[in-house]
């Protein structure tokens, strides 16, 4: 609706509970789960090592796996085992600084790399793009808690964050599902990050 002239027009802002998780948060090393050797026993291609990078900053990911030897079921097997090591990578590489924007619509993180995601947190499901992987993702919030959703193929990373009471930390845990709802392998990881005052 536009304004009349003189009028300004309301800028939409997030509840206060949600609003508390914007700023800049310090990963917390002593107090977060070692994930140093998370994913090791992943199925590498041959040639490959490593694993795909936190917010497609660091490590492989792109090509490699993508090619295939021409056959359909081996490029279905590559294209889930880059999927699988995408999420792993996820996990296994947390980012050293987060700066958090929220609004009344989105939630963007910036990582110590520069690397930006911005997420709809209306619970509409969308795609972004890790390492040259298409992921498909939903996120939302419940009350003060945003979880987001990210899934590649048979593999789902479910990501929650929740500011303490206090509000000096920011608590992240991460949940990687892999395979069949019903033969599914959970890994539980906690992130803490200090607020940069």
């Amino acid at each position: 609706m536009a304004a009349w002239p003189g009028q300004q027009t309301a800028v939409q802002s997030p509840p206060a509970s949600e609003a508390r998780l914007g700023g800049i948060w310090k990963l917390n090393h002593d107090l977060s789960t070692d994930t140093s050797g998370f994913g090791r026993q992943t199925p590498q291609a041959s040639g490959q090592s490593g694993s795909s990078g936190r917010m497609g900053s660091r490590g492989g990911g792109r090509g490699g796996f993508r090619g295939g030897s021409g056959a359909s079921g081996s490029s279905t097997n590559s294209e889930q085992m880059l999927q699988l090591r995408t999420l792993t990578g996820e996990v296994a590489n947390a980012p050293d600084r987060l700066t958090i924007v929220v609004s009344a619509a989105t939630t963007e993180f910036t990582d110590d790399q520069g690397v930006v995601r911005k997420f709809d947190t209306s619970g509409k499901k969308g795609q972004i793009d890790i390492d040259g992987t298409k992921v498909d993702v939903q996120s939302k919030w419940d009350q003060d808690v945003l979880t987001i959703e990210l899934t590649a193929g048979h593999a789902k990373l479910t990501e929650t964050y929740q500011v303490t009471i206090e509000g000096h930390a920011l608590v992240e845990t991460m949940k990687l599902q892999t395979g069949s709802d019903t033969g599914s392998q959970s890994l539980p990881v906690k992130r803490i990050f200090d607020k940069v005052e």
